[in-house]
């Protein structure tokens, strides 16, 4: 049980940065990617409910890629090393 609340602690650590990088490059990436569906006139309301949408989807994907990488990250640097080769 003591591991499995260490690799849930580092899942939420590694979807927290995931999700803090996505919030920092998400609205820079909307902006050179897409082109909202709506006119700019007076009434601003629909782009920016359009670019909110988009923020949180990349926010979630950020969370996702993150819980990924990290564990990507932990398996493939920090799991302990097969020594079964040395004993053949």
């Amino acid at each position: 049980m003591k591991n499995f609340h260490k690799n849930l602690n580092f899942a939420f650590a590694g979807g927290l940065f995931g999700l803090a990088l996505m919030t920092w490059i998400a609205p820079k990436s909307i902006g050179l990617v897409l082109t909202p569906p709506v006119s700019f006139g007076v009434n601003c309301e629909p782009a920016a409910s359009y670019s909110m949408q988009k923020l949180i989807l990349f926010q979630a994907i950020g969370l996702v890629l993150g819980i990924l990488l990290t564990f990507w990250l932990k398996y493939k640097f920090f799991s302990p090393k097969n020594d079964n080769a040395k004993a053949s």
